[in-house]
């Protein structure tokens, strides 16, 4: 059953979903914790390392310059550097060499020669050769410019496989007298960092100002270049970070030695292969507890799914044959449990069912019997409404016509006497000429003459008005347009006040404001209810002597044209309680009797089929105004059947 198989399968992903996610991320989580204080644990032996090493570096820079205060001071040394006696410099440079941590010392004069020079190598002490004559050796002018602006100054000179650090202190006479320098020389090489390995258990390299390892207790770092570390931009330095040597990882930390106004780097690296067995172990653990579960949860969740998809199946079962109309379905009862109270549940439901089906069969064929009541009622009520607009209109339209119809009939008694006057004149014309001149007074033929055009005149504009108000009732009707047809909305409302002038002659005054609309498509004839519904009641609510404005235009919103047409009113108006209830139908404030309240109800139907809408806006005392807004375009339904047509 697909019931069966979906719903496992779905309990199986949640519980998995819910009991291996949360082991996932507790596992992550775990390893990168432990990652973590590896690598904290691991900076902070290393960084204590470099402190020791700076401790050891600033403990001989602190050494060399007590040696200098004490040799600057020694008289001796002014006395021979007065009289140029090389060879007790030479032995006093030697001699001090033996009581200094310096791995060479040199004595400059004050214009940067090299008076005496005395160094160790691994075996010995030893001075250097005759510096006299052609061996004269200067240090580098830029070095004499430095020591001269800074006699104490501290300088950083990078050699193969080795790093130098130079301090110089300047000789004074008795005088105060300038003399020359003391040059002693820290050299840092291989062998003097292989004891900062065997103590700290780190390999240690030395790093010039412009970040390359001159010196270095293990040969491969010395093959990263130079621009590896500079593209770096300083940003390594004081931080862990990982490299790997010959595939190995290492643990980095670059660590800042101020040396005078300069720095160098000592470079520390640790191996990380135990930190990273030590992670492999845990990975490991993890991923075991982990397969584990996964198999625990497996085989619970599979029980649990049967366990649950059985009950379930017959309820599934129960509930299909109910779709398919079968009533009175009972499902078999096992156990005291949740999925028993399920499927009781079931049964009462399905008892429930059946007789609420048949209970609604009944108010089924009771609503049908109402439905054909009301469907009656409302058509008598809508050709009750029907017949009391059009008795009205009739009524309107009956006194309209009976004015120039009353006076072309009385003005036709007129003409018959006119008739019978001239003819009588022109037959004495023919018989008796003699008395014509008299007779033509006596039938004061001058009045007739002159009063003739104008009775005729008369009775062609009562025709005329007779046949306007019959043209504007039958375009009012447009009977021949039922259909959607393409209409001036100007035109049309024209014709409504034509058969509403009745109503309006010298009472209301109406102002007409009209835009320049394009022929709209629409239903006129419906359209020209909604105007006569709306006109008429602002007549009705305009008590004496008042102002009706009509205005239309065409507006763009929301990417489309829209026909707006305003009619306003300053009647007696409507109360905001009565506005909201206008559309609503039967909704009436005229006496039982005068009308049925499905007027403006009917207006709204016809205005909402053409996709439009009407907004009101009234007071009490201050009149009514009514919005009608329409698409240009016609009524969407029926743009959607010629999409169609079209298609």
């Amino acid at each position: 059953m697909p019931v069966r198989g979906t719903l496992r399968n779905s309990l199986i992903f949640w519980f998995l979903l819910f009991s291996l996610v949360p082991l996932i991320f507790v596992t992550g989580f775990a390893l990168e914790k432990s990652r973590v204080a590896l690598d904290r644990e691991l900076f902070q032996r290393i960084t204590g390392n470099a402190k020791d090493v700076e401790l050891t570096l600033n403990g001989f820079e602190n050494h060399l310059v007590a040696k200098a205060e004490k040799y600057s001071v020694d008289r001796s040394l002014s006395f021979y550097l007065s009289n140029s006696n090389q060879s007790e410099i030479k032995r006093l440079v030697l001699e001090w060499l033996g009581s200094t941590v310096a791995s060479r010392i040199s004595i400059l004069n004050s214009d940067g020669r090299i008076i005496a020079s005395a160094y160790k190598t691994a075996e010995e002490k030893k001075v250097a050769d005759d510096l006299e004559g052609p061996n004269q050796i200067f240090v580098a002018e830029e070095v004499l410019k430095k020591i001269k602006a800074n006699p104490k100054a501290k300088l950083i000179e990078s050699k193969k496989e080795s790093l130098e650090l130079i301090q110089y202190y300047p000789v004074f006479s008795k005088s105060g007298k300038g003399m020359g320098y003391i040059e002693q020389v820290l050299s840092f090489q291989k062998n003097f960092l292989s004891s900062f390995k065997a103590r700290l258990n780190v390999d240690v390299s030395l790093m010039s100002p412009d970040y390359k390892i001159v010196s270095s207790t293990n040969e491969d770092l010395l093959s990263y270049p130079q621009r590896f570390f500079q593209s770096l931009k300083g940003d390594f330095v004081g931080k862990l970070f990982d490299i790997k040597v010959r595939s190995l990882p290492y643990g980095i930390l670059v660590h800042p030695i101020a040396w005078g106004d300069s720095k160098f780097f000592i470079l520390l690296a640790a191996a990380k292969i135990e930190a990273n067995d030590t992670l492999r172990n845990i990975k490991t653990a993890f991923i075991g507890v982990f397969l584990t579960v996964l198999v625990l949860v497996v085989i619970l969740t599979w029980v649990t799914s049967n366990v649950v998809v059985r009950p379930l199946r017959d309820l599934y079962a129960g509930i299909t044959r109910l779709n398919s109309g079968e009533e009175g379905i009972s499902l078999p009862v096992h156990g005291d449990n949740e999925m028993s109270y399920l499927s009781q549940s079931f049964n009462e439901m399905s008892l429930r069912i059946k007789e609420a089906r048949d209970d609604l069969r009944k108010k089924i064929q009771e609503l049908e019997s109402a439905n054909n009541e009301i469907r009656k009622s409302q058509s008598h009520l809508v050709h009750s409404a029907k017949m009391a607009s059009l008795g009205q209109l009739v009524a309107g339209i009956a006194h309209e016509l009976n004015n120039p119809i009353g006076f072309i009939y009385s003005n036709l008694t007129q003409l018959d006497d006119y008739s019978k006057r001239l003819v009588k004149i022109i037959g004495l014309a023919l018989t008796n000429a003699g008395d014509l001149e008299k007779t033509m007074k006596t039938e004061d033929f001058e009045y007739i003459k002159n009063d003739l055009p104008k009775l005729i005149k008369s009775c062609q504009d009562g025709a005329r008005r007779t046949r306007d108000i019959v043209l504007g009732l039958r375009n009012f009707s447009r009977l021949e347009e039922a259909n959607l047809k393409e209409a001036d909305i100007n035109e049309s409302i024209d014709d409504t006040l034509m058969l509403l002038s009745g109503e309006l002659k010298g009472r209301i005054q109406v102002s007409k404001k009209y835009g320049k609309l394009p022929l709209v498509p629409c239903y006129i004839g419906n359209l020209n209810q909604v105007f006569m519904n709306i006109l008429s009641n602002a007549v009705q609510a305009i008590e004496g002597n008042g102002n009706i404005e009509i205005s239309t235009a065409i507006e763009s919103k929301s990417k489309e044209d829209w026909i707006n047409i305003l009619i306003k009113d300053d009647g007696k108006g409507m109360s905001k309680e009565t506005s909201e209830k206008i559309f609503d139908p039967f909704f009436t404030t005229k006496n039982v009797g005068q009308g049925t309240g499905l007027g403006m109800s009917i207006s709204y139907g016809i205005v909402q089929k053409h996709g439009g809408n009407i907004l009101v806006k009234s007071q009490p005392g201050k009149g009514s105004e009514f919005t009608i807004q329409i698409p240009a375009l016609g009524p969407p339904d029926a743009r959607a059947k010629e999409i169609r047509i079209k298609q």
